[in-house]
């Protein structure tokens, strides 16, 4: 309780802080009117006196800073001063309007937060269903809207056309509460349009991402309903993003009634401040901004349960792509078939059609029409493209290439309008207001200038502003988002502060607050609108630079010297495009409407110029008429933001005995067979270990049991059978009840898999009690066993934790406890032992054989270790590519397996090479010497006096489980973590701590390589770059010289290099791309090379020819290493000499035939008896040994 009053009281202190800034911005801006501030307030007419007598009205005889101090206190109390246009206070002036604008959101919110929710939750549900991509498609066009449009289309149709309810929202004090909410339903109904549409989508959105969590594959594999995985297991995790959605949406229904206001003319607040600025009435625009912006502060800080960022990220994620209903059509001669029907129809209702039926068939012409023409531009851009952009493009959507259509068209309009337009901008060619005849296609405007010729003129005018001002905007916010992900620091401290502060005040508002001050120029307009959204830009763009500076390629440049601008031009911006290419799309939308929206209220682009939102209020008396003419601009102000957001969506989201199985999985618009025609059968109490490399179908095999396929996935042939059940005909709700009731499954990683919001043994009790094979009461005592019979400590108290509060050996142990909940027939093992420590995966390999022995359960136990699966199967399937290699009892399969391909698998662990000794010739010195080294993440200590020496032509294994210090020694080392004490030599000189205070050949003579060759090698790079570059910047090598260096290095690592010059690291295996790593390192010419566990991500066979690679280099370059590892196996055929540690100490060191001779330190017998071995009664003799029984604190002794 005290951590989260502490919360609170943190947050509101932030709040404070920022209103307190916004007040400061809000007072001190009318500061900036240029000149004499009473005078530019009254015009150059005004007199003297007059001016004097405004001045002394104002206070502008004391400085600004009393004024800022004395206004502010009268805003605490409720006193914003005196009107300057009519004498009224400002405080009386606003709090019945206030009244009026908080009763008109709560209108709206009121409707529309349960309809959204409900709603939100329902397409989540049905997600990838027509319901689903119906709902997206309906609710885009009320995001994508000004609210000036939806307001006057309800005018139209609802009050014009029907008299249902009032155009305009007057109140009187006398009207009953039944008769005001009559009169504002109208402006309510458009804010619950628009709010709607953003919070269905934002929800459905956050369940759907909790859908991909591994505790929601979990629930469904434990066989819980549909609609139970998500009330139970998605909505409580949900509900945060859920409440952030809501109490942002609720901040735009109190700032963004202000258009709503004007279309209906309500007398609420934002009608009041548009009236003030218009007259440049001060004191009314500064206490209405501060009133809106300490609204807007307030209810984001009700958003901000976790972090701000993630809403931004989140919001910038969620404009989900809709599908067309020409997506269906999956032939060409089928599309134009329909297509030709409907555009009969389309003829037909035109010529003919009457009432609904005219309506219907002009609306699937108007469909067919935009399919068709979509069709016809999406071939010919597939035609006119590049291979690479064809292909992209030929997985395009249909609403994709509709929206690229009309971008295309409305930049021709802007571009030629002087040549289209039948008349010019500005020319009166007939009387207001003159009906459309075969001249005007539109009709005159108020002063009788061709609305047609003024629309595709306001195509230059209103689209060229936005993209001028979006281009800035953008500008601004990715490069200050750049480098503020790349310097960190101070300077991303700062500018994450300012975008704060910009962003707590609603955008209209703050555009309101500058054109009051300082006018409606083009120019003004621009720079104030690319300041408003430049945060936006910037908050994105530094989350995901964010997200690749802290990839290891990033680090490598670093620590080779690579300046800043290097870094963002060639390692960060090349993978950041895609999401920030999108980003312009939205950023224009949302500038577009602004800009719209200051037009319409008359503070944008300033007459004569054609502008689409001026067109809408110049004409708009056009409307209690009936007519349909000023709503057009709007219209195309609609359908671009429309068809942005559809190219963006695309953009976005491009991403027990079974007989001759057939698993295909769907890539590039296809389905590919995955599992070849796999054969097992499996007798109760029987133990089967699937193994091979990565890539080989075991998981996907292992799930196939259960009748499961996981997304993208399909089981397209062969049987599974199981106790005579045939479960790929199966219906799924059969299926559901087998899974967790009589087949259960394990997961590779049990702190993924427990859903974070439920406590462990709730989620225990789920099966049991959904299967009514126990109640509550019944199945918590069941769970309460288990936990005893495997050796979890405090068997009575630990499943009342929640997931977060358990080690991951003992939550795996949980895991494998839930599993036999429902006393299962056959329990799937997904590698559960490949994230532990050794010791730790003692305890549970032992609780996992233990198990299945008492209750004589089935069990398929996937790995790629062939060690533990020696442990624990009695039988041994091998698997390659999907494809069935052999099968064999165990002790077999280990004494003779028949196949080369297992026979290689087997003979992994046979390379090992000499002990190589320290020199001992006088002056010999370690090329490397830590020296009493400590060091600290803040006030943590992490490292504690380590020392030891790595000699030349030498490698030194540093061993040890997860958090000993092994990798933060190696920071240390490479400068990345400056020691608190003691300090690190190379060749007998001090090093600098810190990597940028080292020379460049310093930094040169050491080299990483990292641990995952996914993260360590830049994706949008080529090879024969990522290679040369440590040549280019250190030798200063170029051209063909270069070239050939790399074609050299290329052939050191074993890689062809006319086969890999210019491929890109993710066309490469995860060895290959291990081996370009190794090459880049040995591009500077190093010395020494620090390897951080570079096999532990690879399979052996791939891991074994990394080690023999490495055996090969050392000896050509006389190369020292130092081997990061936790796998002994490794140790034995690399190493040296040894280094242990434990806690962030050196526990023992010395040569590595010494080390794997007793005695040792308890410590490390521990490690070196936990290695699993070759050997099916290990683990049995290991627990004998250690005089435990058979499971729970193996590891401990």
């Amino acid at each position: 309780m005290g951590d989260i009053l502490q919360l609170v009281l943190k947050r509101l202190g932030l709040g404070v802080v920022t209103l307190l800034v916004i007040s400061i911005l809000i007072f001190f801006a009318v500061e900036l009117l240029p000149g004499d501030i009473a005078q530019a307030v009254l015009g150059q007419a005004a007199t003297p006196e007059t001016v004097a007598a405004l001045r002394e009205k104002m206070g502008l005889d004391q400085p600004a800073i009393l004024r800022y101090f004395q206004w502010l206190g009268g805003a605490l109390t409720g006193d914003f001063g005196v009107s300057l246009i009519s004498g009224e206070r400002v405080s009386e002036a606003i709090s019945g309007r206030f009244i009026n604008t908080l009763f008109l959101a709560t209108y709206a919110a009121v409707i529309a937060v349960p309809i959204s929710i409900i709603l939100g939750v329902i397409v989540a549900l049905l997600r990838n269903t027509l319901f689903d991509r119906v709902a997206n498609v309906v609710t885009l066009p009320s995001i994508s809207s000004p609210e000036f449009f939806l307001g006057y289309i309800l005018i139209l149709y609802l009050a014009v056309k029907t008299n249902y309810f009032p155009a305009i929202a007057s109140l009187s004090t006398d009207m009953s509460f039944g008769e005001l909410l009559h009169r504002t339903v109208l402006p309510a109904l458009t804010l619950v349009l628009v709010v709607t549409a953003h919070m269905m989508r934002m929800t459905r959105a956050a369940i759907i991402n909790l859908l991909a969590s591994p505790y929601i594959e979990m629930a469904r594999l434990k066989g819980v309903p549909p609609w139970k995985v998500i009330v139970k297991h998605a909505l409580p995790n949900a509900w945060a993003p859920i409440i952030n959605v809501v109490a942002l949406n609720l901040a735009y229904l109190i700032t963004g009634v202000v258009l709503v206001e004007v279309v209906f003319v309500y007398p609420g607040v934002g009608q009041l401040l548009v009236d003030a600025v218009s007259k440049r009435d001060f004191p009314i625009v500064q206490a209405c901004c501060l009133i809106f912006a300490a609204t807007f502060i307030l209810l984001n800080l009700a958003a901000d349960g976790s972090d701000m960022n993630t809403f931004v990220i989140g919001y910038y994620a969620l404009l989900i792509g809709a599908s067309c209903l020409a997506a269906y059509f999956k032939k060409r001669q089928l599309f134009l078939l329909i297509f030709s029907l409907t555009l009969i129809s389309f003829v037909t209702g035109i010529v003919g059609g009457v009432g609904a039926l005219r309506f219907i068939t002009v609306a699937a012409g108007l469909l067919a029409l935009a399919a068709g023409v979509s069709y016809a531009f999406r071939e010919f851009l597939i035609i006119i493209a590049s291979d690479g952009v064809a292909k992209e493009l030929r997985t395009a959507p249909l609403t994709a290439a509709f929206g690229m259509f009309v971008i295309f068209t409305y930049a021709i309009a802007g571009i030629f309008a002087p040549i289209i337009a039948p008349f010019g901008e500005a020319e009166v060619i007939s009387s207001a207001f003159a009906p459309a005849d075969e001249n005007m296609l539109l009709g005159a405007d108020q002063l009788g200038r061709d609305m047609f010729s003024r629309l595709i003129y306001g195509a230059r005018n209103t689209v060229g502003l936005a993209l001028v001002a979006t281009s800035l905007a953008f500008i601004l916010g990715a490069l200050t988002g750049l480098l503020a992900a790349t310097k960190g620091g101070w300077f991303d401290q700062l500018m994450g502060r300012v975008a704060d502060v910009i962003m707590s005040v609603p955008s209209l508002i703050f555009a309101l607050l500058m054109l009051s001050i300082f006018g409606t120029s083009l120019f003004v307009i621009v720079i104030i609108v690319a300041l408003i959204y430049s945060p936006r830009v910037f908050r994105l763009t530094r989350a995901v630079a964010g997200n690749v500076v802290v990839m290891d390629y990033i680090e490598a440049a670093k620590l080779r010297g690579e300046g800043n601008w290097y870094l963002i031009r060639r390692e960060i911006l090349p993978n950041s495009t895609a999401p920030l290419v999108a980003e312009f799309g939205l950023e224009f939308c949302f500038v577009f409407l602004l800009i719209a929206g200051l037009s319409f209220l008359g503070l944008g682009i300033q007459p004569p110029t054609a502008d689409w939102g001026s067109m809408v209020r110049e004409n708009a008396t056009l409307i209690s008429f009936g007519e349909l003419t000023p709503l057009i601009p709007a219209a195309a102000i609609a359908l671009l933001t429309v068809s942005v957001n559809f190219v963006v969506d695309w953009m976005l989201f491009r991403s027990s005995g079974l007989k001759d199985l057939r698993i295909e999985g769907y890539s590039d618009e296809q389905w590919i067979e995955i599992v070849h025609g796999v054969d097992l059968t499996l007798h109760k109490g029987e133990v089967l270990g699937l193994i091979g490399e990565s890539g080989a179908g075991k998981s996907t095999i292992g799930l196939a049991a259960m009748g499961f396929a996981r997304d993208g996935c399909r089981i397209s042939g062969g049987s599974i059978e199981f106790d005579g059940m045939e479960l790929t005909t199966t219906p799924e709700g059969d299926l559901r009840a087998l899974r967790g009731s009589r087949i259960a499954y394990v997961a590779q990683s049990a702190a993924a898999s427990f859903n974070p919001a439920h406590r462990i043994i709730d989620q225990h009790t789920e099966a049991p009690i959904q299967y009514r094979i126990q109640k509550r009461v019944e199945a918590q005592e069941d769970a309460m066993e288990l936990y005893h019979r495997l050796r979890l400590p405090n068997p009575d108290e630990i499943g009342f934790r929640y997931p977060h509060q358990v080690s991951g050996g003992q939550l795996q142990r949980a895991m494998t406890a839930m599993a036999m909940a429902c006393r299962p027939d056959l329990i799937i093992f997904d590698e559960p032992t490949t994230a532990l420590d050794v010791t730790t995966q003692i305890e549970v390999l032992a609780a996992i054989r233990d198990i299945v022995d008492q209750f004589n359960t089935a069990a398929i136990y996937i790995t790629h270790d062939l060690a533990v699966v020696a442990q624990m199967a009695d039988t041994i399937k091998v698997l390659l590519k999907g494809e069935e290699v052999e099968e064999a009892p165990t002790e077999q399969m280990l004494d003779a397996p028949s196949e080369d391909y297992t026979k290689s698998l087997w003979a992994v662990r046979s390379f090992k090479r000499p002990q190589k000794e320290r020199p001992t010739e006088a002056g010999s010195i370690p090329i490397v010497s830590v020296k009493n080294v400590d060091a600290a993440y803040g006030k943590i200590k992490v490292l504690d006096d380590v020392s030891f020496d790595i000699y030349p032509g030498m490698t030194v294994a540093v061993v040890g489980e997860s958090g000993s210090g092994k990798s933060t020694t190696a920071r240390c080392i490479t400068g990345l973590l400056p020691p608190t004490k003691g300090e690190i030599q190379f060749n007998g000189e001090s090093l600098p701590p810190r990597y940028q205070d080292r020379t460049k050949d310093q930094l040169r003579q050491a080299q990483m390589i990292y641990q995952m060759a996914d993260t360590a090698l830049n994706p949008k790079i080529k090879i024969s770059e990522i290679i040369g570059r440590p040549a280019q910047f250190y030798r200063g090598v170029r051209g063909a010289e270069l070239k050939n260096r790399v074609d050299e290095l290329l052939d050191l690592i074993e890689l062809d290099p006319a086969k890999f010059y210019n491929r890109y690291p993710p066309e490469l295996s995860g060895g290959q791309k291990q081996r370009g790593g190794i090459a880049r390192a040995l591009a500077a010419d190093p010395s020494f090379i620090i390897c951080d566990e570079v096999t532990s991500a690879l399979d052996q066979l791939v891991a074994e020819g990394i080690l023999k690679l490495h055996d090969k280099l050392q000896e050509d370059f006389n190369l020292a290493y130092m081997f990061i590892t936790h796998d002994l196996a490794t140790v034995r055929s690399i190493a040296d000499e040894v280094v242990v540690m434990q806690r962030g100490k050196v526990v023992e060191q010395g040569a590595k035939d010494e080390m794997f001779t007793p005695p040792h330190h308890p410590y490390t017998d521990l490690l070196l008896s936990s290695v699993p071995e070759m050997d099916p009664n290990w683990l049995t003799t290991l627990l004998e040994e250690r005089g435990t029984d058979s499971i729970g604190e193996a590891a401990n002794v």
